[in-house]
C-alpha cells in the first residue's frame, strides 16, 4: 500500500535445475518517476511514465517459459495508447506472436522472432492499419497503412540488414502518400537498392543502384511541380537527377537540378540552373555552375546571377557575376577567385582579381591583385598589399574625385562581420592612410 499499488503472486521451484515458476502482476496505476521522487522546488516537473490497467503473466521453465502482457501507456511526447504482447521462449530464443500498438482507432502490429545463441539474429513482419504519425512526431498528421518485412543479424564478422517489404500507403499532410523499398546492407557498407520509390502528392522520388567500397552505381530521379504541398512558405517547381559512379575510394557526382518560380517565405527566384560534376575525396574536382534569374533575397534584387567553380579543392577557380535593376543598393557586383585549400583542411590561399562592385554609395575597383591567407583552425586570416581605387576610374572624371590607397591587413575572428574591430592595418605601402570612413571608404 502506498502511493503505488500492485499485486504481484509469484512461485518458483528453485530446487529444479529447469527453475519452474509462474508469476502474475497487477496494477491499477504506476508511475515513474515515482510520486514524491521529485523535489517539490523544481519548477517544472518533467512529465512522468504512466502505465495503467497493468496484468503480467507469465509461466513456464527456463527452457519452455510463455508471456503475456496487456497495458496502457502513457508519457512523454507518447500519447495514450494500448500495448498488448504475447510470446514464448527459451534460453536462446524469444518469439512474440504478436506485439500491438493501438490507439485512436488506428494499430501496428508485429510478429517476429530473436535468437542469440550464436549470433543475434532478428526476424520481424509489421502491419500498419490506419496508423496515424502526427499522434508521435509533430508536423506528420495522416493516416497509413502498410507492410513492413525486415531481417537483421550480427556475427563476429558483422552485420547484415534486410528490407524485402518496405510498402506504405496512406494520406500525409492532407496529401496522397506512398512508399515502396527493397533494399539489403551489411557492415562492409555494401548496399544493394532495388527499388526506393516515394510519392507524396504529385510530388516524386526515386532511386536505385549498389554501393559498395569497390563500386558504386546508383541513380535517381526528382520530380516536384507542388512544393507548395510540402511546406505553408515553399513554393514552386524543381526536378532532377542525380548518378553515382566510381568507389568509396574515388566516388564521382553527377547532378542536374532545374527550379522554376521557387519560393521560401520572402525570398524568390524565378529559375535556377544548377549543374554538378563532382569527383574524389582527399582533392576532389570540381565543375560546378549555378544560374540564378529574377532573384529577390534580403530586400536586394538581382535580376541574374551566374556562379562558375573549376578545378581541385586544392587548385580552382570561382567567378560571379551579379546583376540588378537601377534602384538597388548593390547594382552589379563581378569577381574571379583563384584558390585553394590546403592539404591539412586547416588554410585557404586565395587571390582575388577582379573584383568591381557598384553600389548606389559609389563604384570599388581592385587595381592589383588582393593575396590573401585564412587560417580555418584560428579564425584569422591576412592579406598583403592591394590597392583600391574607388569610383572606378584612375583617372579624374568631371564631379567625381579619384584616389587609390595600399595597405596589408590582418583579420581575426571567427565570424568575419564586417565590424573594424575585426581587422587592422599592418603598414600602408603608398606611404600615406585610407581616407577617412565614409561613402567611398573601403575596408576588408
Amino acid at each position: 500500500e502506498g502511493p503505488i499499488n500492485a499485486a504481484l503472486d509469484a512461485r518458483l521451484d528453485a530446487l529444479e535445475p529447469t527453475l519452474p515458476f509462474n508469476a502474475t502482476l497487477t496494477s491499477d496505476l504506476l508511475q515513474w518517476p515515482l510520486p514524491g521522487a521529485i523535489p517539490d522546488e523544481e519548477a517544472t516537473p518533467p512529465d512522468p511514465w504512466l502505465l495503467e490497467e497493468l496484468t503480467l503473466r507469465a509461466e513456464g521453465r527456463l527452457t519452455d517459459y510463455r508471456l503475456a502482457v496487456s497495458m496502457m501507456v502513457e508519457g512523454p511526447e507518447v500519447p495514450f495508447t494500448r500495448v498488448a504482447l504475447a510470446g514464448s521462449g527459451d534460453l536462446e530464443h524469444f518469439a512474440w506472436t504478436p506485439l500491438a500498438v493501438s490507439l485512436a482507432g488506428g494499430s501496428v502490429v508485429t510478429r517476429g522472432r530473436v535468437d542469440w545463441a550464436e549470433a543475434l539474429s532478428v526476424e520481424a513482419v509489421a502491419r500498419l492499419d490506419r496508423f496515424e504519425p502526427g499522434r508521435f512526431v509533430e508536423g506528420l498528421d495522416g493516416r497509413l497503412d502498410g507492410d513492413i518485412e525486415a531481417s537483421f543479424t550480427q556475427t563476429d564478422e558483422g552485420w547484415n540488414l534486410s528490407i524485402p517489404t518496405l510498402t506504405i500507403a496512406g494520406v500525409l499532410q492532407d496529401l496522397p502518400l506512398s512508399l515502396n523499398a527493397r533494399l539489403t546492407g551489411d557492415s562492409q557498407m555494401r548496399w544493394e537498392i532495388e527499388t526506393l520509390d516515394f510519392h507524396q502528392g504529385d510530388n516524386r522520388l526515386n532511386a536505385a543502384g549498389r554501393v559498395s567500397e569497390a563500386i558504386i552505381d546508383l541513380t535517381g530521379e526528382l520530380n516536384m511541380p507542388a512544393l507548395a504541398s510540402l511546406h505553408d512558405q515553399l513554393s514552386g517547381t524543381l526536378t532532377g537527377r542525380f548518378a553515382a559512379g566510381g568507389s568509396l575510394d574515388a566516388p564521382q557526382l553527377d547532378l542536374t537540378l532545374r527550379g522554376e518560380n521557387l519560393t521560401f517565405a520572402e525570398n524568390r527566384v524565378s529559375s535556377l540552373r544548377l549543374n554538378a560534376d563532382i569527383s574524389g575525396i582527399e582533392d576532389p574536382a570540381l565543375d560546378v555552375s549555378l544560374e540564378l534569374e529574377s532573384l529577390n533575397a534580403a530586400g536586394q534584387r538581382f535580376s541574374e546571377i551566374t556562379l562558375g567553380l573549376d578545378g581541385l579543392l586544392s587548385d580552382h577557380r570561382l567567378t560571379l557575376s551579379a546583376q540588378a535593376g537601377p534602384g538597388m543598393p548593390l547594382s552589379r557586383a563581378v569577381l574571379t577567385l583563384k584558390g585553394g585549400l590546403d592539404g591539412a583542411r586547416e588554410r585557404y590561399r586565395g587571390e582575388l582579381l577582379p573584383l568591381e562592385v557598384d553600389t548606389e554609395f559609389g563604384d570599388i575597383r581592385l587595381a592589383q591583385a588582393l593575396i590573401f591567407e585564412v587560417n580555418l583552425p584560428a579564425g584569422s586570416g591576412a592579406t598583403t598589399s592591394s590597392t583600391w581605387w574607388p569610383n572606378g576610374a584612375r583617372a579624374a572624371a568631371p564631379g567625381r574625385p579619384t584616389c587609390a590607397w595600399s595597405a596589408t591587413w590582418l583579420c581575426r575572428g571567427s565570424t568575419p562581420t564586417g565590424s573594424p574591430g575585426r581587422c587592422r592595418p599592418l603598414a600602408y605601402p603608398l606611404g600615406f592612410p585610407p581616407p577617412r570612413p565614409g561613402p567611398m571608404s573601403t575596408s576588408i
